[in-house]
């Protein structure tokens, strides 16, 4: 594990949702600093050997380190993404009033300084994305294809339901004007919370995958009898009618019947697919105390109930307290490898990462029980969080968050 205090002077604290390799091999994670009054949109950039690499942002106050305050206020990075011409994209959003947010779209070059032509010194708000129907936009997820930049959020509406939207932009950096309406696609429910984090990844087939989860209350700001929901649509943003043709055409709720536990909370944070698009999702359900789980989707939108236990592996890290999946991924033999966060204590957290063969049985062939804990201060009340990860080209997990001793850090772990 390799964490850095830099970009707060060692007495504030840092976290980074997401992480990138680099065609150089170099790790780029994204996030948020806190300075002395609010947070900062931050990207740091790591050799392969863990250390901050200092050509990145060379002439900056923290060489290996970029730190924007468009609105000082609330800003942060959930994204982070790499061009082939090694251009970077980092997307979050950035809080411009009480109550109003704006997505924020960063592009920045290699060596780590804006790229001017883009926005306002590399810094590009999108006002408004769901114009007319929204207080919020946050951005939390994105993809780079053919030139063509996808961002998925959620937006709160002024009144109503919130629901989560996708935008569409060109490294231009103006909407897809074939992409929904005028680059927009909201998920449409009239009915529906839609969770603040959705998950997106674009399949084989050029076919958006959307993942959340929603609540059939209309209060948005409840917590409760929350469910497991994945979107399908087309490239240019039609729904996908052939997702879950035989149910909600284009998309499939997990309710509390699949999981077992009626009315109570379940929770979508990651997505991953397989070579034939079939769809993996974690996150926590509530069993008692909060317990992390995968469930397995076809490619047809319909459970695969021959997965573990029709459809569903529910997982029990800690037996008398909370775990969930922060992160998922397929290795190269398909096996699923899992970064979950597990409280032993009320007030102490450990990063698990286990390994599942296909069929959903643990693989003791990893770290010989199948899964391995860490713990960076053990004996003491610490907290190890992860909150994304991935699989490198040399078949090693990466892994992205934030631990805590006296204050919280940015971490990267990295396992052969």
């Amino acid at each position: 594990a390799f964490h850095s205090g830099a970009a707060n002077s060692g007495d504030r604290s840092e976290q980074a949702w997401n992480l990138v390799v680099t065609t150089q091999g170099k790790i780029l994670t994204a996030g948020e600093a806190w300075n002395a009054s609010d947070q900062t949109l931050t990207i740091w950039r790591f050799t392969g050997d863990g250390l901050l690499d200092t050509g990145f942002n060379s002439s900056g106050a923290v060489p290996g380190v970029v730190s924007v305050n468009p609105t000082a206020s609330e800003d942060v990075l959930r994204a982070v993404l790499e061009d082939s011409s090694g251009k970077i994209y980092a997307i979050g959003y950035s809080l411009v009033s009480a109550g109003n947010a704006e997505a924020v779209v960063l592009r920045y070059l290699d060596d780590g300084t804006p790229d001017t032509s883009w926005g306002t010194n590399g810094v590009l708000t999108i006002s408004n994305v769901t114009t007319g129907v929204s207080e919020v936009d946050y951005a939390v997820a994105a993809v780079l294809k053919n030139d063509r930049l996808y961002i998925a959020g959620r937006g709160r509406k002024l009144t109503g339901d919130d629901d989560y939207f996708i935008y569409c932009m060109t490294t231009s950096g103006v909407a897809c004007s074939d992409f929904g309406t005028s680059g927009l696609v909201l998920s449409g429910n009239t009915t529906a919370c839609d969770g603040a984090s959705p998950e997106m990844i674009i399949d084989s087939q050029n076919r958006i995958v959307l993942a959340g989860d929603e609540s059939g209350n209309t209060n948005c700001s409840a917590v409760f009898d929350r469910n497991p929901a994945v979107f399908r649509f087309d490239i240019n943003g039609n729904i996908d009618m052939s997702f879950n043709s035989a149910g909600t055409p284009g998309k499939i709720v997990l309710g509390g019947s699949f999981f077992g536990n009626g009315t109570n909370t379940d929770y979508l944070s990651q997505m991953a697919l397989d070579k034939n698009d079939n769809i993996y999702i974690g996150g926590s359900s509530t069993q008692g105390n909060a317990r992390a789980y995968i469930a397995k989707i076809l490619s047809t939108g319909t459970v695969d109930t021959s997965f573990s236990s029709n459809g569903l592996l529910l997982l029990d890290y800690s037996s008398s307290f909370d775990d969930s999946v922060s992160g998922l991924c397929l290795d190269a033999g398909g096996n699923i490898v899992v970064a979950a966060w597990s409280k032993t204590t009320s007030s102490n957290t450990d990063l698990v990462i286990a390994r599942y063969l296909p069929g959903g049985t643990i693989d003791t062939s990893f770290s010989g029980t199948g899964k391995l804990v860490y713990d960076s201060d053990p004996g003491n009340n610490k907290t190890d969080m992860p909150l994304e990860m991935l699989i490198d080209s040399s078949g090693r997990i990466v892994i992205t968050g934030h631990l805590v001793h006296s204050n919280a850090d940015m971490a990267i772990w990295r396992l052969r």
